[in-house]
């Protein structure tokens, strides 16, 4: 598989002057890679780049966590029922 598609995309953006991130992976027998390529005009758009991560990141917590719920697996501790005798009343209570 060549990545002559990937490079080109990435050179017709800088060309266009369009900010970019772009994450191929590829699969390997052994292992699998990941290639990153970027280009950032200027300071916004690594800091926008990096809101869109994290909200990318907090919505495939909330999906795992709900598939989790769907399926019995609650990672989460319950905290357990107390028990034994309620405390007394003070004088004057009821």
């Amino acid at each position: 598989m060549s990545m002559d598609f990937v490079y080109d995309l990435a050179e017709k953006l800088e060309e266009q002057k369009i900010d970019y991130f772009l994450v191929t992976v590829r699969s390997g027998e052994d292992k699998d890679t990941a290639d990153v390529f970027y280009n950032f005009q200027n300071e916004r758009s690594a800091e926008c780049l990096t809101e869109v991560l994290n909200n990318l990141d907090a919505y495939s917590r909330s999906e795992r966590e709900n598939e989790d719920t769907k399926n019995g697996k609650n990672d989460k501790k319950t905290s357990p029922k107390k028990r034994g005798r309620p405390p007394k009343k003070k004088d004057g209570e009821e």
